[in-house]
């Protein structure tokens, strides 16, 4: 297989997790609660007067959900008006209101997509972006995929993913009409990595015509790249279906790309299985050591699933570009 550089796709599959960026999670501490009465020099009197009246009745309460949803509504309509200060204020409250800056990250993509795409890079909060752009891509697809196609080289990854992770959450049809698009081979490739990790994490029933598709891409790099995201899309909850699939494939660079992406789940806690009855969330989460014993059931070589096993992840402070495995 062709040495292929992009994003490490870890620090996408944390921030749509966490609803926060993931170089933040990893580079800083929490910070602490500041009193909603302290205004940042540069939102001295922009503080709408209804968000200051949240956050005076959400700081005496418990963290929880509750708590996030007596500001989200005032934070929306303000980022609605002034998504810059409001974009600010949302970074600088503490991770306890994390819903609330994942919300106004969203209602900026919604309404200012292009100022709040902006707005994130410069800020290099990536978990951010792609928030601004699954709002985005949901009320404006055609605005968010022409921008995506123009975004900064170190971001377009992010991009692409973003857009194609959220259209497959409610019709991957737009992604896949849009991937037929494309001429740049690296972007189809990011693309066809959110198509379909969203399509089999958010549509898991839907999986078969996820690896329709992905097995019927003629680019032996852009159906790995989709493979990866089925890898990792699947097994987030149906790690089980997902081995079975795995064990059907007849290519070897087929079977190496789909577990590449399940070992980086496995590897990071968030790959787990279900009943097959009900569905529950939550029975048997396997963490980083299952890996080496999931690999050892696939017909790969001892170099193959060390490679897997080994191959790079990202620094969540810096995020780079990593390797598709040999």
């Amino acid at each position: 297989m062709t040495t292929r550089h992009i994003f490490e796709t870890i620090v996408l599959t944390l921030a749509l997790t966490l609803g926060v960026s993931a170089e933040e999670k990893v580079a800083t501490k929490p910070a602490q609660e500041a009193s909603p009465r302290t205004k940042p020099a540069d939102l001295a009197g922009k503080i709408p007067p209804e968000v200051e009246r949240a956050m005076e009745t959400a700081m005496p309460m418990p963290d929880g959900m509750e708590r996030e949803k007596a500001v989200i509504p005032s934070a929306m309509e303000w980022v609605k008006k002034d998504p810059i200060p409001a974009l600010v204020w949302a970074h600088q409250l503490s991770l306890s209101f994390k819903k609330v800056r994942e919300s106004v990250n969203v209602c900026c993509g919604e309404n200012h997509g292009e100022i709040g795409a902006k707005w994130t890079i410069e800020k290099k909060q990536y978990g951010s972006l792609h928030k601004v752009l699954h709002g985005w891509a949901t009320t404006d697809p055609s605005g968010a995929f022409e921008w995506s196609k123009q975004a900064p080289e170190e971001v377009r990854h992010i991009a692409f993913c973003s857009v194609g992770d959220t259209w497959s959450y409610t019709d991957p049809s737009v992604g896949t009409k849009f991937f037929s698009k494309l001429t740049s081979q690296e972007d189809r490739q990011s693309l066809a990595y959110g198509i379909c990790k969203g399509w089999t994490w958010a549509l898991p029933q839907d999986a078969p015509a996820a690896t329709t598709w992905a097995m019927g891409i003629k680019s032996k790099e852009e159906r790995m790249a989709a493979l990866y995201g089925i890898g990792q899309g699947w097994s987030r909850y149906y790690l089980l279906e997902t081995t079975a699939w795995i064990k059907t494939l007849k290519n070897k660079e087929d079977v190496r790309a789909t577990a590449y992406g399940v070992v980086k789940m496995i590897q990071t806690g968030m790959a787990e299985i279900q009943k097959t009855k009900g569905r529950v969330k939550g029975v048997g989460t396997y963490k980083a050591d299952y890996a080496k014993e999931w690999l050892d059931q696939l017909p790969l070589s001892d170099s193959e699933k060390a490679s897997i096993l080994n191959g790079p992840t990202i620094s969540m402070k810096d995020p780079g570009k990593a390797v598709w495995p040999q």
